[in-house]
C-alpha cells in the first residue's frame, strides 16, 4: 500500500474512532520536553509568502526558551517517512474536530494509538504541535430550543476558527481552541490563536496552570 493510500485509511477511520487504544501508563504528560516537531501542510504555492500562523509564534516562544525545534512540512507528493506524521494529523484534527466545541477555556484532551505515540518517537522529538483547521469537519448540531414559553432561540452552530495541538511520546493530545465557536475565558471573550499560543508554551515548558 503507497504511503498516500495508507493515509487515506487512517483518516477513514480516525472518522469512525476518535482514538484508538491508549498507550501503556507512562510518567506525566509533556515533562522534559526539549525538542518538538512542528507540523505544517506544504504550501500549495512555494513560491508564495505563507502568512504568518500561531505556529511560527510557538516556534518563537519555544526557541527564546532554549527548546530545540523542527519543522516538517506534509505535501501532496507525500514521502514514505513522512506517513506516520500525515497519520498523526489525521488523528489529532479527527478527535480535535469531534467536538463538542465550547469546552471551558476552549481546551480539549484526549489519549492516541500506539501508532500515534510511535510517530512521535521515531520522529526524535518530545512532542509535536499541530493546526487544526476545523472547516474540514462538519458543523455541531444546533442546541435545542428552550421551554414552549419565553424560549430563547436556538443558537446557531459554531466551530472555533481554529486550535493548536499538541501530542507527546505516550500518546496524549491537549488542544486549544480560538475564535467564537471556542470556550470563553470569564468575561474576556473568545479565546484568541495568541491565547492559544500562550497555553502550548506554557504546557511545554512544564509551567503551572494559569502561569505565564
Amino acid at each position: 500500500m503507497s504511503a498516500r493510500a495508507a493515509v487515506a485509511a487512517a483518516i477513514a477511520a480516525a472518522a469512525c474512532a476518535s482514538a484508538g487504544p491508549a498507550s501503556p501508563p507512562g510518567p506525566p504528560p509533556f515533562q522534559g520536553v526539549a525538542s518538538v516537531l512542528l507540523v505544517r501542510p506544504a504550501p500549495r504555492d512555494p513560491s508564495a509568502a505563507r502568512p504568518r500562523d500561531a505556529l511560527d509564534a510557538l516556534q518563537e516562544s519555544l526557541e527564546g526558551a532554549g527548546r530545540t525545534v523542527r519543522v516538517v512540512e506534509l505535501g501532496p507528493r507525500l514521502r514514505e517517512d513522512l506517513a506516520p506524521l500525515a497519520r498523526l494529523q489525521a488523528h489529532v484534527e479527527a478527535r480535535a474536530g469531534a467536538g463538542p466545541f465550547g469546552a471551558p477555556a476552549g481546551r480539549g484532551s484526549a489519549r492516541l494509538d500506539r501508532r500515534d505515540a510511535a510517530a512521535i518517537r521515531e520522529a526524535g522529538v518530545d512532542a509535536a504541535a499541530l493546526l487544526v483547521r476545523f472547516e474540514r469537519r462538519p458543523l455541531p448540531p444546533m442546541a435545542p430550543p428552550g421551554g414552549p414559553m419565553f424560549a430563547e432561540p436556538p443558537r446557531p452552530a459554531a466551530r472555533p476558527a481554529g486550535a493548536l495541538a499538541l501530542v507527546d511520546r505516550d500518546g496524549h493530545l491537549v488542544w486549544f481552541e480560538w475564535g467564537a465557536g471556542a470556550g470563553a475565558p470569564g468575561d474576556r471573550g473568545p479565546p484568541t490563536a495568541a491565547d492559544a499560543v500562550n497555553e502550548a508554551v506554557r504546557v511545554l515548558l512544564g509551567r503551572p496552570d494559569g502561569e505565564e
